[in-house]
């Protein structure tokens, strides 16, 4: 189990270091563009309520089916890549759109989940690194193909 999770662990840090990008093993996935820093997480259950929105929600919105965990790496890489296409001032707005759609998702949790999850993933940031990752897949479909299988076998070992 061990082994496995540090094989995934060093796949994931390969892949997140070969866009020059520095990885950190954490409880949750984010980014930290004062560092350069991808923060990730092996412990995310696809079946939880943010993984079942973000499925639906690339469905919808872009047509594609990614595995959520290859395309939560994908996403914080895509903040990075996208940094030159959002303004300061527009950071500044979408981080306090956050925190007010955190505030409400936590009132209202359970109730249409989907809708705060979807208001989240529409913010300019969230929506640029989104498009991004899915244009990744698109571009790179046997790269992700591949990264994406030898990660899954780690994974299953977990």
């Amino acid at each position: 189990m061990k082994n496995a999770r540090e094989k995934a662990k060093k796949l994931i840090e390969d892949f997140i270091e070969s866009f020059g990008y520095n990885p950190v093993e954490d409880e949750e996935f984010s980014m930290d563009t004062k560092s350069d820093l991808i923060f990730y997480t092996l412990d995310e259950p696809e079946t939880s309520s943010a993984n079942i929105a973000l499925k639906r929600y690339l469905k919808e919105e872009f047509h594609i089916s990614v595995p959520v965990l290859l395309f939560s790496i994908l996403h914080e890489i895509g903040h990075f890549e996208t940094l030159g296409k959002i303004t300061q001032a527009e950071i500044d707005a979408n981080n306090g759109y956050k925190e007010v759609i955190a505030l409400a998702y936590d009132s209202y949790k359970g109730n249409n989940d989907y809708c705060f999850f979807k208001a989240y993933w529409n913010l300019k940031m969230e929506y640029l690194a989104n498009e991004w990752a899915v244009n990744f897949v698109k571009s790179n479909t046997e790269e992700c193909a591949e990264f994406y299988g030898k990660l899954k076998k780690c994974i299953e070992g977990l």
